[in-house]
């Protein structure tokens, strides 16, 4: 994935160097009936933050959890709502 500072609010397009980006990521598990009807939804399964040290190791973690980030990405609540 290329990245583009275009999308980011004024503040925040200071991106760093791809070598020295890190990263932290958490597993979630929702009720779908509840994203279905708009509520919001309980944090009660929500997984510890694991820390991330690379782009590559990143990648590797969503391709070993089946996980694509432009679907991440263009999924319509997105950054918005759930950011990375």
């Amino acid at each position: 994935m290329d990245w583009d500072a275009n999308f980011l609010p004024e503040y925040k397009k200071k991106i760093c160097e791809k070598s020295e980006a890190k990263f932290k990521v958490r597993q979630n598990s929702f009720l779908m009936e509840d994203i279905e009807n708009g509520f919001d939804p309980c944090y009660e399964w929500v997984g510890e933050f694991k820390y991330i040290n690379s782009i590559d190791d990143l990648f590797s973690y969503l391709a070993k959890n089946n996980l694509n980030l432009d679907e991440i990405l263009s999924y319509p609540h997105g950054m918005n709502d759930y950011s990375l």
